[in-house]
């Protein structure tokens, strides 16, 4: 019998039949798959186990989600295989629906299917309306999943999309926080932040330098590695050159955020922020001089090299990434300069 791969909205029809649906989960955090007309619970569904549902019968509209267990959201790694199939137990292979593999990572909830009794049987439609394009590595996947879970969703739609933008100083004594690993570490915690808020585009970066110097990653790489690649081109300058260092904006782009990195607060921050008001320092730094700072009413983050401890030099894995804890509160400060469109589901 039939296999079908249920991708976009294209729906599919099968037998009008009992109906099985099965779960089977990757990662740290069991799941379970509810069923629910018109927001109440199914009362004919039968569980046998948390991952398995069997829906006697479909009648009107039935809406199927997924749902964690014994956590509040789905942590890193998390992903979902769904399937529906007919129950027909004198069939080796009945006929069946299939989901690609879901990521859940950040979630409270997902939706998977929609089944729905019609003429031609029991209409099957897909209600994954997320996907995840960008690979990302460890660290950015993990700020991706925190951002996922401040926001309540894995993509921000065009009306809510901020388009991210990136300067980092190129003065030498920003040098450091990149022979150190600080300012990759720095980098890949905006790249997971941009994957969310700004999904299917890099973030535009630049070197601020005179006279700036545009990043452009190529295929599969990380902005991190096309970063460092062309930092490694500049020459060290005395103090930053922020100013003029606009990375551009897309055509008809909306809401942006650039994020300045450096380590010292620009000596007139209120020019770089009369010169680009939705600007954004990320401090990479030592905490204790942190008090000695004045941003001069810039929003700023501070990447506490105290608090996060050595980054790896030697394209090792990075401890950082499984501290969910250092790395949520980071998240949240950054995304805190979005405002309302950004920060709440």
């Amino acid at each position: 019998m039939p296999t079908y791969m249920l991708e976009g909205t294209t729906p599919v029809a099968l037998s009008p039949r009992p109906l099985t649906v099965t779960l089977q989960m990757q990662g740290p955090v069991a799941g379970t798959i509810q069923a629910s007309a018109d927001g109440v619970p199914v009362a004919n569904a039968v569980r046998p186990r948390p991952e398995l549902l069997i829906l006697p019968s479909v009648e009107g509209r039935i809406r199927l989600h997924v749902e964690p267990v014994g956590a509040s959201v789905f942590a890193q790694g998390s992903r979902a295989h769904v399937s529906v199939g007919v129950n027909d137990p004198g069939t080796v292979d009945p006929e069946r629906a299939v989901l690609p593999p879901i990521d859940l990572a950040g979630l409270a909830r997902q939706d998977v299917l929609s089944l729905e009794r019609t003429p031609d049987g029991l209409r099957v439609r897909s209600e994954v309306r997320e996907t995840v394009h960008l690979t990302l590595g460890p660290l950015a996947d993990a700020a991706r999943v925190a951002t996922t879970e401040i926001v309540g969703t894995q993509r921000l739609d065009t009306s809510r999309a901020v388009e991210v933008t990136i300067a980092v100083d190129a003065s030498a004594s920003f040098r450091r926080a990149h022979a150190s690993g600080q300012l990759r570490r720095a980098l890949e915690l905006l790249e997971g932040v941009s994957a969310v808020v700004d999904p299917d585009r890099r973030p535009a970066v630049v070197v601020a330098r005179r006279p700036p110097l545009a990043v452009a990653p190529a295929d599969g790489e990380s902005v991190a590695d096309a970063v460092a690649r062309h930092f490694d081109e500049s020459i060290p300058m005395t103090g930053a050159a922020f100013a003029g260092a606009s990375t551009g904006t897309r055509a008809g782009a909306g809401r942006t955020v650039q994020y300045v990195l450096t380590d010292a607060v620009p000596p007139q921050p209120r020019a770089l922020r009369d010169a680009s008001p939705t600007a954004r320092l990320v401090l990479v730094g030592h905490g204790s001089a942190w008090p000695l700072q004045d941003t001069g009413g810039l929003p700023a983050t501070l990447v506490d090299v105290d608090a996060l401890g050595p980054a790896p030099t030697d394209g090792g894995a990075d401890p950082l990434a499984s501290a969910p804890h250092l790395v949520r509160p980071l998240v949240a400060s950054l995304i805190d300069a979005l405002g309302d469109g950004a920060d709440r589901p």
